[in-house]
């Protein structure tokens, strides 16, 4: 359905057309090793000149910072927790805006988190 209401035409001809069945040509491991911290592990999946994604695995607590220079793009990806008495689940996005500082994930979960390099 559109914005609109209306159902929209799909074009599974032209999908079709432009998907690559073969593996990706390019590195698809994580380029960092896992780092242990008080309560996670922080683990870098990619990087490139706008941005970093970590996964991060939380089992208890974990501080974060969201920097003057960067926001932090949080996915949930499994398990639940809060960020400052909000609560967050599986499926869940949170965003915190550059020059927030230090917050503190509580809870168990796995995320990914996204910010400026």
């Amino acid at each position: 359905m559109g914005a609109d209401g209306k159902p929209r035409q799909l074009h599974i001809e032209k999908a079709v057309e432009v998907t690559k069945l073969t593996p990706p040509e390019y590195p698809t491991k994580a380029m960092g090793e896992i780092e242990q911290k008080d309560g996670c592990s922080v683990q870098l999946l990619s990087k490139c000149d706008y941005f970093r994604v970590n996964k991060v695995c939380v089992w208890e607590h974990c501080v974060f910072e969201a920097s003057a220079k960067s926001f932090n793009s949080l996915l949930v990806l499994d398990g639940e927790g809060e960020i400052d008495g909000v609560k967050l689940k599986k499926g869940d996005s949170f965003f915190i805006p550059a020059g927030y500082g230090e917050y503190t994930f509580k809870g168990k979960a796995e995320m990914v988190i996204t910010d400026i390099d």
